[in-house]
């Protein structure tokens, strides 16, 4: 449900058409409190492993759902985008800014970079843009 109200509305002039989910209830005999409840030990391991950089080990099910929800949209915005704007300049900006954002290492590619890795076939479909290259 989340995924279905996607919605791309930066060059609308009436953005007032929004959806509004605002809340998911989850029913399921599968999830209870106690079962989602961590007992005093499982914190402090949790916790421990979160001091040590294992992020993804404090993370419940449901954080990982709007991870993966909150890519998904960023993904669909990019693909989203005209030819026009989203250039290889402006795409590789904006995934620095995301690897920024998440904590990724990102490279970033130039021509000189490329020409040094005889990436021929990057470069030569390149030759067809006025954009010089990237490669993230």
């Amino acid at each position: 449900m989340a995924l279905g109200n996607y919605q791309f509305l930066k060059y609308k002039r009436d953005s007032g058409k929004k959806n509004t989910l605002r809340k998911i209830e989850i029913y399921s005999q599968a999830i209870s409190e106690e079962r989602l409840a961590k007992s005093d030990e499982e914190k402090a391991i949790s916790e421990e492993r979160l001091a040590k950089s294992d992020k993804s080990a404090a993370i419940s099910p449901f954080d990982s759902l709007n991870i993966v929800n909150e890519a998904v949209y960023k993904c669909r915005d990019l693909i989203n985008e005209p030819a026009s704007y989203l250039t290889a300049t402006v795409f590789s900006k904006e995934i620095e800014k995301i690897g920024k954002d998440c904590g990724a290492k990102v490279e970033v590619m130039n021509k000189k970079k490329l020409e040094a890795l005889q990436m021929g076939g990057i470069l030569g479909v390149n030759k067809g843009s006025y954009e010089p290259p990237h490669l993230r």
